[in-house]
Parts: C-alpha cells; structure tokens; sequence
C-alpha cells in the first residue's frame, strides 16, 4: 500500500489563486504541510504566466517542511486553446530554463521530465503533453466539478475563452 498524498500548491498569493482557482482564498499549507502523521507528500504545481514570479519562492516556502517529499511542477496544457495558452507555457520555459542554469540536473525520466535539486528538495518538470482528459476534481472548498480550474479558472478570470 503506498501511504503517500498529494496537495496542488499553485500559489501563496490570494489574488494569484483567484487568477488561476476562480477563488482567493489559500488553503493554510503551513498547517496542513505540517500535520502530525503526513509523510511522503507529493506536491504538484502548474507554472504559468500567473505564478512564475512566484515559483522560487514558493519552492523555498515547500522546501521548509520534512513532510514534503518531492515537488512536480508541470507545464499547462491542452488540445483545444494552445494559442489562449501559450504564454504559460511561455512561463514554464523561462523558470525551466534559469532552473537549468543555477541548480543541479539529478535525473532524466524520459525526453521531457527532468529531476532538479532545488533548496534540498526533489524538483521534477514536466512538460505535459497535449491532453483533453476528463476527471472529476475535488477542491479544498468542498467543490467536486469536472473543470480544471487552473485553466478554466484563469480563462474565466481574464475573459479569454469559453469554458470547455
């Protein structure tokens, strides 16, 4: 049995998480990170052109906690809104590429995915392929939809698309 969890941290910032969640209010990691019992956490974060100023920071707020296994920072993605889109993937470039430059390349898993040591924490990128995936999602707010808000959310914020 794997006794492992895993938390999407996209932000710290209030007015970041209701670009990229359609809501300001921030779950308090600092208490959940460090509860009693939690271990082997996987934390996933999408960078985009919302968060990038953000990422070290947030990596070095992570990087605080013994709970805190390994950190997954994905490029955004999707089949149908590449053009709306591809200033995030903007985004993860330019973090992917000072990462490169500054930190030390641990691992390769395949083409795309690199593991990073980053304020002594395991930092793996992914450049996620294109995907129309469907899934049910449960948010910290008591919210269980079939939108992704990290796209959705931030689409809706700014005016830019049509949800899918």
């Amino acid at each position: 049995m794997r006794e492992e969890v895993g938390y999407s941290v996209h932000t710290l910032s209030p007015v970041t998480q209701k670009m990229m969640m359609g809501r300001s209010d921030v779950p308090d990691w600092k208490t959940i990170l460090a509860m009693p019992g939690i271990q082997k956490v996987r934390v996933s974060m999408v960078l985009s052109r919302c968060n990038e100023s953000e990422f070290f920071d947030i990596l070095r707020f992570l990087s605080g906690f013994e709970s805190v296994r390994y950190i997954q920072v994905r490029r955004i993605s999707t089949d149908t809104r590449e053009e709306l889109l591809m200033p995030d993937m903007a985004a993860f470039e330019r973090v992917y590429t000072k990462v490169r430059e500054v930190f030390p390349l641990v691992r390769r898993f395949v083409a795309d995915a690199e593991e990073y040591e980053i304020y002594g924490k395991k930092v793996n990128f992914w450049r996620t392929v294109k995907t129309s995936a469907n899934s049910m999602n449960y948010f910290t707010d008591g919210t269980i939809s079939d939108l992704y808000f990290v796209i959705e959310g931030y689409l809706k914020y700014h005016g830019e698309g049509q949800q899918a």
